[in-house]
């Protein structure tokens, strides 16, 4: 018997590391279509070969978990007919006395100052180029280092393509080309 009862919501979570974030970046691929996911917090807050530990989280954002937070947020967005929802997490951080690191939103008692993450721009850059409709993409390449999704966004007839680069040194090329863009 599966332990998962059919249409169940699933509340994922993962606090991982910049390879884990990646390699998640199918992880809906397969998942029950009866069962939908919502991903109730993510983050990548470790460096590549740390233990889920609080105390080894960093304190401060840094490129290549921005990156794979990208890529984790492509798998999610290619899945849209089994995950409704995506939430980074940890949000608001009160920099005089905080739990957790690194967080989205950094604020204190000066309202004129609250830097945002750079997690908060990745995600800002991808949420505003929005599809609403996912388009099936040919490739003939895996992917690795380089990940991608496609989409029609019907609102204002408009294709998006969104990709990201992880952690390589190796020149690649994307050939994009959309229906009647020849």
């Amino acid at each position: 018997m599966d332990p998962i009862p059919k249409g169940a919501v699933l509340d994922y979570h993962d606090y991982g590391n910049p390879d884990g974030a990646v390699r998640n970046f199918a992880l809906f691929d397969d998942q029950d279509e009866s069962n939908k996911v919502l991903v109730g917090e993510y983050g990548v807050a470790r460096n590549n070969c740390n233990e889920v530990l609080w105390k080894d989280h960093r304190k401060r954002p840094w490129w290549i978990a921005r990156v794979a937070e990208a890529v984790f947020y492509l798998g999610v967005e290619r899945n849209p007919d089994k995950v409704f929802g995506c939430a980074f997490a940890p949000l608001l951080q009160n920099i005089e006395s905080y739990q957790w690191n690194p967080n989205l939103i950094t604020f204190n008692a000066n309202t004129s100052v609250i830097p945002k993450s750079t997690s908060f721009h990745v995600m800002g850059l991808l949420s505003n180029n929005r599809f609403t409709t996912l388009l099936s993409v040919e490739y003939s390449e895996e992917y690795d280092p380089r990940f991608w999704v496609a989409g029609l966004n019907d609102d204002i007839n408009t294709y998006v393509w969104k990709g990201a680069v992880y952690n390589t040194t190796t020149e690649g090329e994307f050939e994009i080309n959309f229906p009647g863009s020849q």
